[in-house]
């Protein structure tokens, strides 16, 4: 059971004020906005705002028109993070009471699936654009709660812009791709990165849609579907703009 876990194994490893508060909050909304039984936490408007961003916890949000939506596998990625106190697997019906909070985040198709920072703000959340299958979300999801990647993906987001600046860049992130060398997905953001600069500043789209393509294509089998999926959501740190300005 999600409240079971994440509400004692958080109490026992945060034990600073702020944590303590956001676990608060976290059974709090396992009690008024229940759980699936796999453990997908159910957010609506008023406890979206209060525990996502705000505290120790990271988020992956699927957003939908109703929630019966969700991708099948959805619930298996919660399933892999239940032994993960900061790590919290959620949804929001995107129907009724909840409709301004998914105009908010620019929802235009479902499901969508965003990642949330914890400690960040709600205001720049990350897009997962390839196909929302359980192994690529939870490889994104981990990978996104890496730090050197929210810092590999801020140098990516400059990069394909920067110019004279796009060597000095590739040296930095060399070095946090050294930092995590079993990381596949830091990896693949340095080999994007010698990419543009050896093809060009469109590198990055047109591989995209490339694989897209791919991706979309029937005959393609279904573990180069999962491939593909993977390498776009590295491609989108340099294409995809941030989901909600800041303020």
């Amino acid at each position: 059971q999600l409240e079971k876990i994440v509400c004692t194994e958080s109490l026992i490893s945060h034990n600073t004020m702020v944590r303590a508060a956001t676990v608060v909050l976290v059974l709090l909304a396992c009690c008024c906005c229940g759980a699936s039984k796999a453990g997908v936490l159910v957010l609506d408007a008023a406890t979206f705002h209060k525990l996502v961003g705000a505290g120790s916890l990271h988020f992956l949000v699927s957003f939908n028109e109703f929630s019966w939506k969700d991708p099948k596998e959805y619930d298996t990625v919660a399933d892999a993070f239940v032994p993960t106190a900061n790590a919290i697997v959620a949804k929001v019906d995107c129907s009724g009471d909840n409709k301004e909070l998914c105009a908010e985040y620019k929802v235009a198709k479902y499901p969508t699936v965003m990642y949330f920072a914890a400690g960040g703000g709600a205001a720049e959340p990350l897009r997962f654009e390839g196909e929302p299958t359980a192994d690529a979300l939870r490889e994104w999801f981990r990978g996104s709660m890496v730090p050197e990647l929210a810092q590999l993906r801020a140098l990516a987001r400059r990069y394909v812009a920067a110019g004279a600046e796009q060597a000095a860049l590739l040296g930095e992130a060399e070095k946090l791709a050294a930092a995590v060398p079993e990381d596949k997905v830091a990896r693949q953001v340095v080999t994007v990165m010698r990419k543009v600069a050896e093809k060009g500043a469109d590198y990055a789209a047109k591989e995209r849609a490339r694989l897209q393509q791919l991706v979309d294509n029937k005959s393609t089998p279904a573990e180069k579907k999962k491939e593909f999926s993977a390498r776009i959501s590295v491609l989108d740190y340099f294409t995809v703009a941030p989901i909600v300005e800041s303020a």
